[in-house]
């Protein structure tokens, strides 16, 4: 199994997850379901020194971002995340239906399926 496609995936989502938050952060968790039909993804987020989430549809409004450049970014989350999945058929893994990625601010990730 070649799995050089995979991790550059992770690290990709990763990148375009710390795009999109404006602050420091010291957790992620984006969740992600993806099949033929369709696709949903979305995280939160808890800012450093803080442990309140903030959910990925307020960034917008409580941190003054731009929609476009916003929108760029969660567009490519979701071609991603569906990069992602078809890479498992790829590698002959069973395709999951749902996926939840937690990310630390050191870059350590865990992958529950």
């Amino acid at each position: 199994m070649n799995t050089n496609k995979m991790e550059e995936i992770y690290q990709k989502t990763a990148d375009v997850l710390d795009s999109m938050i404006p602050v420091s952060w010291r957790a992620i968790h984006l969740y992600a379901e993806v099949s033929k039909e369709a696709r949903k993804v979305f995280f939160y987020f808890y800012p450093m020194n803080s442990d309140l989430p903030v959910y990925n549809l307020d960034i917008v409004d409580e941190y003054r971002v731009k929609d476009q450049e916003y929108e760029a970014l969660e567009d490519e989350l979701y071609d991603l995340c569906s990069a992602l999945w078809e890479e498992f058929d790829h590698q002959n893994q069973e395709q999951w239906s749902n996926l939840t990625l937690h990310l630390d601010h050191s870059g350590k990730f865990t992958i529950d399926l």
